[in-house]
């Protein structure tokens, strides 16, 4: 007799809950760029420093660069209603300001139980949502300095700090139920039945199919089945 195919029970939890703003959630600051910028220079021309602070001056000088033209995309006009989104915005259009040097885009995961979304990249930035599951895979489309624009299976795009994803890949099932094989073969026999939001190990790809791996259960899935693969992205 041939043994029923293990199933992977619906993972009942939240992945993620909206964060509720409440009145002591600081607003954005409008200003913040075109300030850091007048700082950073600033203290780059002040020649009272030792030789070692000014080593690290040199650095900030770099960054000045980065915020002032950030600083000039909100001066340029932007309508008054849409300032709230006009510095992630500003960065957006570069990508990658001071960032880690890794491709974008590219997938990582949450490296814990509590990750905060801020709608900006910085900790002045309101939180909008909190993740509530380690290893969720989110793709980083946009970096500045230390903070990673994502965006989540489900199209919910934000900010989060460098130090709480990890480059460890991990995929969610986003299809209501995902039939893993045993081989990388549409005919192969089953080896689990996995629901929607469970998060797996996403072990390599060939041939199509990519090998998904939980304590409970691994198989062979297809990328349209779950999320944390890049369009023609070749793992190994």
């Amino acid at each position: 007799m041939v043994a029923a195919p293990f199933c992977l029970l619906t993972d009942r939890t939240h992945l993620k809950i909206r964060f509720a703003v409440t009145d002591n959630q600081p607003d954005f600051d409008y200003t913040f760029f075109c300030q850091k910028a007048i700082w950073f220079e600033a203290q780059y021309y002040d020649r009272r420093k030792t030789p070692e602070q000014m080593k690290n001056l040199v650095i900030m000088h770099a960054k000045t660069i980065s915020y002032m033209i950030i600083c000039l995309a909100m001066l340029a006009g932007a309508p008054a209603a849409g300032l709230a989104n006009t510095s992630s915005q500003a960065i957006d259009k570069k990508t990658v300001i001071n960032g880690s040097g890794l491709d974008v885009p590219r997938f990582a995961a949450l490296k814990s139980n509590k990750v905060n979304m801020r709608v900006g990249p910085g900790h002045d930035y309101p939180v909008e949502w909190v993740y509530l599951r380690k290893n969720l895979p989110v793709k980083v489309v946009s970096e500045f300095d230390v903070w990673r624009k994502i965006i989540d299976h489900e199209g919910v795009t934000g900010w989060v700090h460098s130090q709480l994803i990890s480059s460890k890949r991990y995929a969610v099932i986003t299809a209501p139920v995902a039939r893993l094989r045993k081989t990388a073969d549409a005919e192969a026999a089953v080896s689990a039945i996995v629901e929607k939001n469970v998060v797996m190990e996403l072990q390599f790809c060939e041939q199509g199919w990519c090998r998904l791996y939980h304590e409970n259960g691994a198989g062979w899935a297809l990328p349209a089945e779950f999320f944390g693969l890049l369009e023609n992205e070749k793992l190994r």
